[in-house]
């Protein structure tokens, strides 16, 4: 049995679908199939799940409610995280960050909110700042990180 959000990376969808926290956040959400990626959201409770074709969880995103249609998440946040926090208290938290972007326009994106990632075995965290502020804070595994890449290239 998992005791937060953090544990449901890696993990079947079928392995964490009866537990009381999920329960919580998706009792009544419906599986979206996007392309062979599923999601699972819910934008008043600001989460929302990365699904793999073969039922994983390989991301956990937590939204601040800076980002349009999603609600501030309001429950007890993983690894002593908090969305009040600024970078240097982030730094204080986990160290250096092991890589930074974003800050910038893209070609087919347009502009790119800059962002950190920490990475802290087995997970990666990745935050995404708007205004100097966290917006977004996505977990996934360390172990997937190479294939999060290949699909920026």
């Amino acid at each position: 049995m998992t005791n937060t959000i953090a544990d449901w990376v890696g993990l079947e969808l079928a392995n964490i679908s009866e537990g009381a926290l999920f329960k919580y956040f998706f009792s009544n959400i419906h599986l979206d199939n996007v392309e062979n990626t599923f999601y699972l959201t819910n934008p008043k409770k600001g989460i929302e799940l990365v699904i793999s074709e073969e039922k994983l969880v390989t991301t956990i995103h937590l939204f601040s409610g800076q980002e349009n249609g999603y609600s501030l998440f309001n429950e007890k946040m993983p690894f002593n995280l908090s969305f009040s926090m600024s970078k240097e208290d982030l730094r204080k938290l986990f160290g250096k960050p092991n890589r930074v972007g974003g800050g910038h326009n893209a070609l087919y994106l347009g502009y790119v909110d800059p962002w950190e990632k920490f990475y802290l075995s087995p997970y990666t965290i990745h935050v995404v700042y708007k205004n100097e502020r966290i917006a977004k804070i996505s977990i996934g595994l360390l172990s997937m990180e190479s294939y999060f890449d290949s699909a920026l290239q």
